[in-house]
């Protein structure tokens, strides 16, 4: 059975147009918002993170925790050790202290006594769960200051004797929160803050149990609060641009072919990023180096750097970290290869009997020269005279049928406005009206450096950038955003291949 069909009369049709175009707009203005994201069942749906505050070697022997709307104790458990079981109530400030060799004390408005160890784990948490923000007397060892934290605390003594390991218990998006003013300025534009939260709440949740798994340690919680995994000081530095930007991205991640993707991040890659293989050795198709000019637009504190280390210091790293090696005085050092991008993946070392030893990768360079803020800084540097540039001779094409092989460096812009490697062969050059033309190279590129001799027994490194040169720069965020790029721009620069998708 059909409904009767409505007519348009005259007086009706001209309100209908109006209210046609209207939909019509509506719907166009809307059209990039839906386009920009897709929804993907792939994601996980565990809202709820471990965070490790003390444990290992800062692990505390009591730890004091104050809030003026109190607190509840009980027990957290279940397979991942965060669904609550109510036990009684404190008063607005308790301590938790170690007792004997294995158990717990709860020191408030009375004593409690529980077992450190086993599938129920000591909680403390506010009275109104979340809503309330906890300080911790014990001072950040890093930093010196108690910071504030929302969610609950679990208490675990690991082993016999052992100091308490404090896990903070907290929402995925509270999570986020704590991350973004710490690894970013908090007062950055709106859109790289936002590129920051997606970033950051997509590594935690592809990166859940971390630290309770053979590759990260047995300890019982998702991510540590230090850079190897994601800095996380909770709510002291959290202010309303960082509030706008994590609700404004709240249940969206990076996802690769609909799934989640380790989105690791650095300080700045000195005008190109990496392919994760000529870093860590492992290839992800999302982690492809790209040559980034947003970073030249803006000043970057650090952002050029020198590095001088001695002759003794290269030889005795060269002893230390090459088994059986007996090497004389290093003479000379270079790079062996660089990647298309113009980073760093080997060097090369020649002692005084002319044997010479070859580091890659970033643990290699990282054995031999050092790497951080007093040493070399990042993968895109050049040792001595030799500076790595781009280059190719001229690639001539003469009929559709016809390819140029590539004896160099060739960069094209994709349809993102990322300035990519072109490399291989293959290559075909259309003008606007469908011709075939010539594109005349550089000249022949700089693929490894020269032997460089030391001066004063030191040699000197020089270079750019700071981290390990994958995936998104964060001050090329902030060039981005100040040119008016939006967020997902930003990620889709930086991650390869990837879609802003809701979880």
């Amino acid at each position: 059975m059909s409904l009767p069909k409505k007519r348009i009369g005259k007086k009706r049709f001209i309100p209908f147009i109006f209210k046609f175009t209207a939909m019509l707009l509506l719907v166009c203005m809307l059209l990039p918002l839906i386009s920009s994201e897709t929804a993907s069942a792939n994601i996980p749906a565990r809202r709820t993170m471990r965070i490790g505050l003390f444990w290992g070697n800062s692990a505390v022997s009591d730890i004091r925790l104050d809030n003026a709307g109190g607190f509840e104790w009980g027990w957290y458990g279940g397979t991942d050790g965060v669904n609550w079981t109510h036990g009684g109530i404190l008063g607005t400030s308790v301590t938790i202290i170690r007792s004997g060799t294995t158990n717990l004390s709860i020191s408030g408005i009375s004593t409690i006594n529980a077992p450190g160890t086993g599938a129920s784990m000591l909680g403390v948490r506010p009275l109104n769960g979340a809503h309330n923000t906890t300080f911790p007397n014990n001072r950040n060892a890093l930093t010196g200051i108690a910071e504030q934290y929302k969610g609950g605390f679990r208490f675990t003594r690991l082993s016999t004797n052992a100091n308490i390991t404090v896990v903070n218990i907290i929402e995925l998006e509270e999570y986020v929160r704590g991350v973004v003013p710490y690894e970013m300025i908090s007062s950055w534009p709106n859109e790289a803050l936002k590129a920051q939260a997606l970033a950051a709440r997509t590594y935690a949740l592809f990166r859940h149990n971390w630290h309770n798994s053979s590759s990260g340690g047995v300890h019982g919680f998702d991510l540590c609060t230090e850079m190897d995994c994601q800095v996380y000081r909770g709510r002291r530095l959290v202010n309303a641009g960082v509030e706008r930007a994590v609700n404004e991205t709240a249940n969206h991640f990076i996802t690769f072919n609909g799934r989640l993707v380790e989105t690791v991040y650095v300080h700045s890659n000195g005008g190109a990023s990496e392919n994760s293989e000529n870093i860590w050795s492992g290839v992800h198709p999302h982690l492809k180096g790209v040559m980034d000019p947003f970073e030249a637009t803006i000043t970057i504190p650090g952002y050029n750097w020198s590095f001088s280390i001695s002759q003794t210091t290269l030889t005795n790293n060269v002893r230390r970290t090459t088994v059986g090696a007996n090497a004389s005085t290093i003479v000379s050092i270079w790079v062996s290869q660089y990647t298309p991008t113009g980073n760093v993946r080997s060097v090369t070392l020649r002692d005084a009997n002319g044997r010479e030893y070859i580091y890659s990768l970033r643990s290699g360079l990282n054995s031999v020269f050092g790497m951080g803020q007093t040493a070399v800084r990042s993968h895109r540097f050049n040792i001595g005279s030799t500076v790595w540039q781009p280059g190719g001779g001229s690639i001539f094409v003469n009929s559709p049928a016809a390819t140029a092989a590539s004896s160099g460096y060739f960069s094209a812009i994709d349809a993102n406005g990322r300035i990519v490697s072109v490399a291989g062969s293959g290559m075909v050059a259309i003008d606007g009206s469908g011709r075939h033309v010539t594109v005349s190279g550089g000249g022949p590129a700089v693929t490894r450096g020269n032997p460089t001799n030391p001066v004063n027994g030191n040699f000197i490194i020089t270079g750019t950038g700071w981290g390990h040169n994958v995936g998104m720069s964060q001050w090329g965020a902030l060039a981005q955003a100040n040119q008016g790029r939006s967020a997902t721009q930003i990620i889709q620069f930086y991650y390869t291949g990837v879609q802003v998708t809701r979880g």
